[in-house]
């Protein structure tokens, strides 16, 4: 029986995971995307916590939310989001809004949910999982509401500055940006690596994290390696 439940929690686990990857991916599709840009999201960000030298339970949270970063994209019109060509002033105003509505989809304050938990026959496998979700879901939140923010304090939507920034949000911040620009979009080409390199470097103590910055140069060759992994459905 304990050898069961066991299973059972180890199951609810990984489906709890899996949909917060596939809710990820949806929202790129709404960006006219593939999955591919979470997947290399998450790998990139792992492989930046790694090199900086956090323990397990960070590196494994920051793999499994960094993807979350632009859920709150499908609150955003596709019309904008996949416009050819530079956004109006009023356009780009409405694309902002997407830190603030993915922070609302992932923070945990909808107050009807705890009902629905009552519904489960079974709240004791329940009671066994909640603390790694509700990880996940606080950081995912973080990082959504806070991946535009410059180190500079010119980001958006807060304009924190330096540390008041939350690491996970930093990180992301750099991780986005260096496959962002690598990636061809609607509204621009792929960048070449060297180019995209030269930017982050010139980018360090404004929108960067100059320490990250520095990291992630040192890992140039993984990170290089971990965007070729998924390049195959890259435009």
């Amino acid at each position: 029986m304990e050898h069961e439940v066991t299973l059972q929690t180890i199951n609810l686990e990984f489906t709890q995971r899996e949909m917060i990857m596939r809710l990820a991916i949806m929202a790129e599709y709404h960006d006219h995307e593939t999955g591919n840009h979470v997947l290399r999201m998450a790998s990139l960000s792992k492989a930046l916590a790694t090199a900086c030298g956090f323990d397990k339970n960070f590196i494994e949270t920051i793999y499994l939310t960094s993807p979350m970063h632009d859920v709150g994209k499908i609150g955003v019109p596709a019309a904008i989001l996949q416009k050819p060509g530079k956004l109006t002033q009023k356009e780009w105003t409405v694309v902002k809004q997407h830190c603030k509505f993915g922070k609302e989809i992932l923070s945990n304050n909808f107050p009807h949910l705890d009902s629905f938990w009552k519904e489960l026959p079974d709240l004791s496998l329940l009671n066994q999982v909640t603390e790694v979700p509700n990880r996940f879901l606080e950081t995912a939140s973080k990082i959504a509401y806070t991946h535009h923010e410059h180190w500079d304090g010119k980001g958006y939507p807060l304009g924190l500055e330096r540390e008041q920034i939350p690491i996970e949000g930093r990180i992301t911040a750099l991780t986005d940006a260096y496959d962002v620009m690598r990636s061809k979009r609607p509204y621009k080409e792929a960048y070449p690596e060297e180019e995209v390199i030269r930017i982050i470097k010139a980018e360090a103590g404004y929108h960067f994290d100059p320490y990250l910055v520095k990291v992630l140069i040192g890992i140039r060759k993984q990170v290089n390696s971990i965007f070729n992994q998924y390049l195959e459905n890259v435009e």
